[in-house]
């Protein structure tokens, strides 16, 4: 099971259409949001190197907010923060994302799918059951590719 998810979506319609989804589904037990990605960023800076108990395990992340996007997210959690979370993976959620882009999220170990928005049962099941395998250790299908 999923204990916690993290939403970073600056839609606030969107915010809570995903959560009630993830509720709905019963894809993790608890999910917290933010509006964007320093506030994303945030909620791990202020949480004990490595308590992966506090830290939630999945994070649904919109590329294109205010503030802080999901690309300079992606590239600062990479570095800083999946080091020390090791166990964190990362769906994109978006309406659309072009191939360049695509090609561009292969690249970080920490993505392991993008979900198309709007967001179905079928695929949120599809994600679920790919942590779990990885959680697992029995990745039944590659990470994400293009």
């Amino acid at each position: 099971m999923i204990s916690k998810a993290l939403i970073i979506n600056d839609d606030h319609t969107s915010l809570m259409i995903a959560t009630k989804f993830l509720h709905r589904s019963g894809f993790a037990d608890q999910t917290v949001t933010a509006t964007d990605g320093q506030l994303g960023l945030s909620f791990f800076e202020s949480l004990p190197a490595g308590d992966s108990n506090a830290a939630p395990e999945f994070i649904f992340l919109d590329l294109f907010m205010p503030v802080m996007n999901g690309w300079d997210f992606l590239d600062i959690f990479s570095k800083k923060y999946a080091p020390n979370f090791p166990g964190v993976r990362i769906a994109i959620m978006s309406a659309y994302v072009d191939p360049e882009d695509q090609q561009r999220l292969a690249q970080y170990d920490v993505v392991l799918d993008f979900i198309s928005t709007p967001m179905n049962l079928e695929k949120l099941a599809e994600v679920k059951q790919k942590y779990l395998d990885l959680k697992n250790d029995r990745p039944q299908q590659p990470l994400y590719s293009c």
